[in-house]
């Protein structure tokens, strides 16, 4: 939370909060720049193990208050802590959520928010791009590989 303080909020876009157990937000995160480079609006909070769960809840809904417009919440999995903590810290009507969170997800998401004009983009068109984009990330390769080949020869 710390490191999102420091940087200036653009306070015309969705915010992006990734949830996780461990580090995996981080590390999504700072794969994301790999690929993207450096996002606006964007942090990752994780639940380590030993951390009290209510302060975990009231950083995630002191982070959702800084974004004005709103912010999509990409969590690591269903039913899992910190989902639960979202549930019971944020006011849905400015804050969805999407469990599943994976780097094919977070892509889309950031580029959807983005390219398109601030006045087209709504955060249930944001929550429908990271369950398309995170469903359509989650296939067998070798069948995938089959079928390429089949469609060469």
């Amino acid at each position: 939370m710390k490191e999102l303080l420091s940087k200036e909020i653009d306070q015309n876009r969705f915010g992006i909060i990734l949830l996780s157990h461990g580090a995996l937000a981080e590390g999504i995160q700072e794969s994301l720049r790999m690929i993207l480079g450096d996002i606006k609006n964007i942090v990752s909070l994780c639940l380590e193990e030993g951390d009290d769960v209510e302060a975990f809840g009231g950083e995630i809904a002191v982070i959702a208050d800084m974004f004005s417009r709103g912010c999509i919440f990409l969590v690591d999995m269903l039913s899992g802590t910190p989902l639960n903590q979202f549930i019971m810290s944020t006011a849905r009507d400015r804050c969805r959520a999407v469990s599943g969170l994976n780097l094919g997800m977070l892509c889309e998401v950031v580029i959807a928010r983005d390219e398109n004009s601030l006045q087209e983009i709504t955060l249930q068109k944001l929550v429908a791009v990271a369950v398309e984009a995170g469903i359509a990330s989650i296939v067998d390769v070798a069948t995938t590989l089959d079928v390429v080949k089949r469609e060469r020869k």
